[in-house]
């Protein structure tokens, strides 16, 4: 076997690992909203650029105005986001203009809340 093939099969490997850990969060993420009430509040006003946010102790997300002017697609991609932080602790390790956000290791991207919000805008 060369090693060209070995990489190829390593690689394979794990983004099919990286596929079952999505997977398995979705199915957690989407279980979880199924069987828990969860709220969505409109907000008066924001700070500036603040499109959404949610308390660490709530199931809550707080929808700001700025939200509703960017277009359905990215309302949508929006709540996922902030539906993975109450549902998956996910975190916000890089926003999707980060310079970062490119270079994040499989685990990171796993447990950004952005990633959640891109992956939910492409599929």
């Amino acid at each position: 076997m060369t090693t060209q093939n070995k990489d190829t099969r390593q690689t394979n490997a794990t983004r099919r690992d990286d596929l079952n850990k999505v997977k398995n969060k979705l199915k957690e993420m989407l279980k979880n909203m199924k069987n828990n009430i969860h709220w969505i509040e409109c907000e008066c006003s924001c700070s500036k650029g603040q499109q959404a946010y949610v308390w660490p102790w709530g199931n809550v997300v707080h929808v700001c105005p700025d939200a509703f002017t960017l277009g359905t697609a990215w309302l949508e991609s929006t709540l996922v986001h902030e539906y993975s932080h109450v549902y998956l602790d996910t975190k916000d390790i890089a926003y999707k203009g980060d310079p970062s956000y490119s270079g994040l290791s499989s685990e990171d991207k796993t447990n950004n809340a952005d990633n959640w919000g891109d992956f939910d805008s492409k599929y």
